[in-house]
């Protein structure tokens, strides 16, 4: 399946992945009955419209995407989703109240060229308590005002501005990836390295003839054959611009993960990427574009032996963040590895103990227990969350080319396969909470 990737292309960031528009009341009143027990909750002012000053569409659901409308306005006639709100609830006659904090999946062209128009219904009672409004759009606040009267308030907020940071950010996110794939694909052809673009470099390729927008990184395969030498033939970047950047190269005693990144070394992109070793990394990659490079690994095909395979990674992957030299647990909400933290403290408490130097040679030799390819392979060396994903070998080993914008990639040849059990449903687009650079540092509030 391939799609008209021109069209695709066209309008701003915005107009393509949405908008995340959070409304916030600091403080609220007993409105009405509205919870499940039917006691009183505290709730801010009525939402009456939120939507472009003039809607390109007559419509409020947003074609093609379920995951947002087009706007929202007070009665709420459409069926409640939870993929496209959160945190508003409906009186009996189906009017939108805010609670005190409540996000509204917006997407409409219209709201980058006309504004974004907001009309709320301010009860009286909370204009005599000094609540304040306060409207973010993906993090940038963009309207705060203190709620002094009651009745119909009417703002609207020039969008033009709102996220340019993020749209310069990808726009040179996008030039230096590219400039890292064409060296990687010139490296791989000159020394017979078969290589498959992976993950959303694939995607976009296959899906949309084009980067997918929000997307900030790439993310590469090989074999361990192919992996063992490259890192032989690595000298060949000394003294360019560009770097091999092996796990003990971005330090030595602290760790990060275990992939192997060609870095582009003559530009800087700022990059939370490596926040977590901040100041403590041993080879300058800090703040550069990488290409992430992935091992993939001869997998066992007993069900059974890949499991404990990949579950010996994992303890050893958590053995190794005990030499962290930060450790947040709010990173890990909402990913694969939030229900396994209990058991990640544990193992970082061990690995602690250990020289982290040892704890790699461990994760290395357990990497290869398998010697000679069978039906099934995996991704040794990503990250703890994806250890334990199989995928078919064949899905890999005859690549096939397609066009990311311009340049000419080889993705794996059984694509949709390979996507389908990556991505689900690829052909979709992801859920909102997934349409947003991985590593921007934020710099529009």
């Amino acid at each position: 399946m391939k799609s008209d990737a021109p069209e695709k292309a066209k309008g701003s960031l915005f107009d393509r992945k949405g908008y995340e528009i959070e409304i916030l009341f600091s403080k609220g009143i007993n409105s009405f009955a509205v919870d499940e027990n039917g006691g009183p909750r505290k709730l801010g002012a009525r939402i009456d419209y939120l939507g472009a000053c003039e809607p390109s569409s007559d419509t409020e659901k947003c074609p093609g995407d379920r995951y947002f409308m087009s706007r929202f306005s007070s009665p709420y006639r459409l069926e409640k989703d939870e993929n496209t709100m959160y945190g508003p609830v409906f009186d009996e006659d189906d009017n939108i109240w805010g609670d005190y904090w409540n996000i509204f999946m917006l997407k409409d062209p219209a709201i980058r060229k006309t504004g974004l128009r907001l009309i709320l219904y301010v009860p009286e009672k909370l204009s005599k308590i000094g609540a304040i409004l306060t409207v973010k759009a993906d993090g940038t606040v963009i309207l705060e005002k203190e709620l002094t009267e009651c009745g119909r308030i009417e703002e609207v907020i020039n969008m033009e501005e709102v996220g340019h940071g993020m749209e310069e950010y990808l726009e040179e996110a996008h030039r230096q990836q590219k400039i890292l794939l064409t060296e990687w694909i010139r490296f791989c052809e000159a020394h017979g390295i078969e290589y498959r673009l992976i993950c959303g470099g694939a995607l976009g390729a296959w899906r949309d003839g084009a980067p997918v927008p929000w997307d900030d990184d790439t993310d590469v395969c090989v074999t361990r054959e192919g992996f063992e030498k490259m890192k032989k033939l690595a000298g060949e970047w000394d003294g360019t611009d560009f770097m091999l950047a092996r796990p003990e190269d971005i330090s030595e005693d602290v760790f990060f993960d275990f992939m192997t990144r060609l870095v582009y070394t003559k530009e800087e992109l700022p990059s939370s990427l490596f926040d977590r070793v901040r100041g403590m990394t041993d080879c300058g990659a800090e703040d550069h574009a990488v290409l992430d490079i992935y091992i993939l690994e001869n997998g066992f095909d007993l069900a059974l032996l890949h499991w404990l395979q990949t579950a010996a990674l994992s303890a050893l992957y958590g053995a190794a963040m005990g030499h962290r030299a930060h450790f947040d647990e709010s990173d890990y909400q909402g990913s694969s590895l939030e229900r396994k933290l209990v058991w990640v403290k544990r193992m970082m408490r061990i690995g602690k103990k250990i020289p982290l130097g040892r704890i790699r040679g461990a994760y290395e030799r357990v990497s290869r227990l398998k010697k000679s390819p069978g039906k099934y392979t995996f991704f040794s060396n990503g990250y703890i969350g994806c250890l334990s994903w199989r995928f078919e070998r064949r899905w890999f080993e005859k690549g096939r080319k397609a066009m990311l914008g311009d340049m000419e990639v080889i993705i794996p040849g059984m694509i949709e396969e390979y996507l389908r059990r990556q991505y689900g449903n690829f052909e979709e687009l992801p859920h909102a909470w997934s349409r947003r650079p991985g590593h921007y540092k934020h710099t529009d509030r």
